[in-house]
C-alpha cells in the first residue's frame, strides 16, 4: 500500500510495512482525491465503484471518463459496461496467472506479478452485463450468446478508449478486449522500477 501512495504521490517516507499515522494520512488523501473525482465525473454502479477505488488517480479519472463515454459506444439495447478489474498486487497476480495452469479454471492473463499494468493501479479491465445482471461472456460459455457476438460488443469499446488517448489490449497481437490502460506496454519496466522505487507513476 506505501508503494501504490508513493506512487500517487501521497506518501513520502520509507518503506516499512507499516500501517502507521503518516501511511494513514497518506491514505486519506488518496481516499479524498478520489472522491472528489467522483463528485466531479459522477458515480457508477456498485462493482465499477468499488474497482475504481483501487486505481491512482489519474486513472481514477481517465476510467470515469471512459465509462461516461461507453453510453455511447453504441453497444446493443439491454447492454452495459461494468469495471470489474483494477489494480492488482504482485501476489493477486500470480495467482490469477496460476489459473489454467497450476490450478483450476481457465488462463486468464500471461502476465505474473509485476508484469501486469495491473500491479501498478494504471489499468483496468471492463465487462459488459445485461440489464439483468448477467456477464455476457457466462452467457456465451452456456451457449445463450455467440463468442463472436460478445466479442463484437467489446470491439464497441476500443475506440472510446483510444480517443482518449487510453491503450486497448484490443490492440495487441493477442487481443485482451476488455482492457484498457494508461501508458504503453514498452514503458512497463520503466514504470516497475519507479514502483519499486518510491517514484511517481502518473
Amino acid at each position: 500500500m506505501q508503494r501504490f501512495l508513493r506512487a500517487g504521490g501521497y506518501y513520502r517516507h520509507d518503506i516499512d510495512g507499516l500501517l502507521g499515522p503518516l501511511s494513514r494520512a497518506a491514505l486519506e488523501l488518496f481516499e479524498a482525491d478520489g472522491a472528489n473525482v467522483r463528485s466531479e465525473l459522477g458515480a457508477f454502479d456498485k462493482r465499477t465503484e468499488s474497482t475504481l477505488a483501487t486505481m491512482l488517480v489519474p486513472t481514477q479519472r481517465a476510467a470515469r471518463k471512459f465509462m461516461a463515454a461507453t453510453g455511447g459506444a453504441g453497444l446493443t439495447s439491454g447492454l452495459s459496461a461494468r469495471l470489474i478489474s483494477g489494480t492488482r498486487t504482485f501476489a493477486e497476480q500470480d495467482r490469477l496467472y496460476a489459473q489454467g495452469r497450476t490450478e483450476p479454471g481457465n488462463v486468464v492473463t500471461n502476465a505474473r506479478g509485476g508484469q501486469s499494468n495491473h500491479n501498478y493501479g494504471i489499468a483496468w479491465d471492463v465487462s459488459i452485463f445485461t440489464t439483468a445482471g448477467k456477464y455476457i461472456d457466462a452467457l456465451a460459455e452456456t451457449g445463450q450468446m455467440q463468442s463472436k457476438d460478445v466479442a463484437a460488443e467489446y470491439v464497441k469499446l476500443g475506440p472510446v478508449g483510444r480517443a482518449m488517448g487510453l491503450f486497448w489490449g484490443g490492440d495487441w497481437a493477442k487481443p485482451d478486449r476488455p482492457h484498457f490502460q494508461m501508458l504503453d506496454n514498452d514503458q512497463l519496466p520503466t514504470v516497475r522500477d519507479k514502483f519499486l522505487n518510491g517514484g511517481t507513476i502518473v
